[in-house]
Parts: structure tokens; C-alpha cells; sequence
């Protein structure tokens, strides 16, 4: 009777203590007293995608010498950018990366009068835009970062517009120039691997469009500058 006694006292501590151990483990898996990532480690290795839409539109009333509406002048912007970037921290949180894109712009003019028909204008950017970019990532907490950065580089590409004369005809010109980003964004670490991007970013563009040469035809470079507001989503993978 006592040896019987005995096994179901050990048979219940044996039971107790993998029920507390059970507990234990699904407090820490579910409430959890992780409190994330506090650091990226010198020598990760980031493989980034990301990718970039941006739309706007603005109409603008056309007046005569009365101040009297005559007609409205209406322009849209639609921009898409795809990207890569693989990055390597430095130091603790200090990345350098290669940021390269392949950007597709659609831009188009209308005018309207009155008494007359719209008139259409439109053109198609594409091209290779690229960045070398530096990144600081700040804990926020809970495996949150803020991770402003800063990048120069530059971008190529063409630019296709339809002949106003000549419905079947393509102009055709090619662009080229120097590109700046100020990126703040913010990343969070889903794992040890995978992570989430998300952010404003400011792009800036100076450069010239210089239309394809017919025969002898001598052609002088257009100058253009242009500042963009968007906001950029991605992914990475860590290893």
C-alpha cells in the first residue's frame, strides 16, 4: 500500500512539474517578455526589395484679360518604381547599400477651351535610377526601427512622346542626369531573417532630355529639375 502511495505521490509531482513547464513555455510564446531586437549586428548582410507609386493630378482654370473662365488646363503624373537593395552593416545599426530601380513614368497635358476641341499631350519615362545609400537604424522598441538614411547616384533612361503631326510617329529623346533620396522610413523585424519596410522618402532629380538626332540635325540638351514626395513599402531578408 505505501510502495503504491509512493508511485502516484511521484506519478503527481512528475505531472506538476511538466504542467508548470508547459505553462511557463506558453506564457513566454503567447504573453511573452520578449521585447524584440534591440540591434542590428555588424556584419548582417540585408537583401532588400522595395517598391515606389506615386499619382497625382492638378486642374487649373484658364482665364482671358476679363478674368473670365475660358477653358481648364489639366495635368496627371503616374510613377512607378521597382527596386533592389542589398545592404551590409558596417558597425552595430550602420548600413551602406546599393539601391537600384527601374522606374516607369506617365505623364499627360490637357487643355480645354470652350469653343474648341482638348487638346492631348502626353509622354513615357523609363529607365534605370540608382542610389548609393546610407542607413542609421534607431530602436523605437519591440523590434522597431527608425532608420533615416541618405543617398546620391544617379539615373538613365528615355523618353517616348507622340508626334502632335503625326499620330504614327515617335519622338524619341534620352534622359540622364544626377538623383538624390532622403530616405525615412521605419523596418520592423518580424524574425532574425525577415523584415518589413515602410516609409516617406523625398527623391530629387536634375537632369537634361536630349531628343534623338535626324540625319545632320543638330540638337541641344533640355535641362529639367524635379522633387518628389512618396511613400515607399518593401521587404528584406537578413543573413
Amino acid at each position: 500500500m505505501r510502495r503504491r502511495l509512493q508511485v502516484w505521490r511521484s506519478a503527481g509531482v512528475a505531472v506538476a512539474v511538466v504542467a508548470l513547464w508547459c505553462a511557463t513555455a506558453s506564457a513566454d510564446t503567447v504573453g511573452g517578455n520578449f521585447s524584440g531586437f534591440q540591434k542590428i549586428d555588424k556584419g548582417v548582410f540585408d537583401l532588400g526589395g522595395e517598391t515606389l507609386l506615386l499619382f497625382s493630378s492638378t486642374s487649373t482654370p484658364i482665364l482671358d484679360a476679363d478674368d473670365a473662365e475660358i477653358g481648364e488646363a489639366s495635368v496627371s503624373n503616374l510613377s512607378t518604381t521597382i527596386g533592389v537593395t542589398p545592404r551590409y552593416f558596417l558597425a552595430d545599426n550602420f548600413a551602406l547599400g546599393l539601391n537600384v530601380n527601374f522606374f516607369l513614368n506617365s505623364a499627360s497635358n490637357t487643355t480645354a477651351l470652350n469653343d474648341k476641341d482638348p487638346v492631348e499631350t502626353s509622354s513615357k519615362d523609363s529607365g534605370v535610377l540608382g542610389y548609393a545609400m546610407a542607413n542609421y537604424y534607431l530602436r523605437l522598441g519591440n523590434s522597431f526601427f527608425f532608420k533615416p538614411g541618405a543617398g546620391v547616384g544617379g539615373f538613365f533612361g528615355s523618353r517616348s512622346i507622340p508626334d502632335p503631326t503625326d499620330d504614327a510617329k515617335i519622338i524619341q529623346s534620352g534622359l540622364s542626369g544626377f538623383a538624390a533620396r532622403l530616405d525615412l522610413g521605419f523596418v520592423f523585424y518580424a524574425g532574425r531573417s525577415f523584415n518589413l519596410k515602410a516609409g516617406p522618402d523625398l527623391i530629387f532629380k536634375a537632369g537634361s532630355e536630349t531628343p534623338a538626332a535626324e540625319g545632320d540635325e543638330e540638337v541641344k540638351p533640355k535641362s529639367f529639375t524635379t522633387l518628389e514626395a512618396a511613400f515607399t513599402i518593401g521587404m528584406g531578408y537578413s543573413f
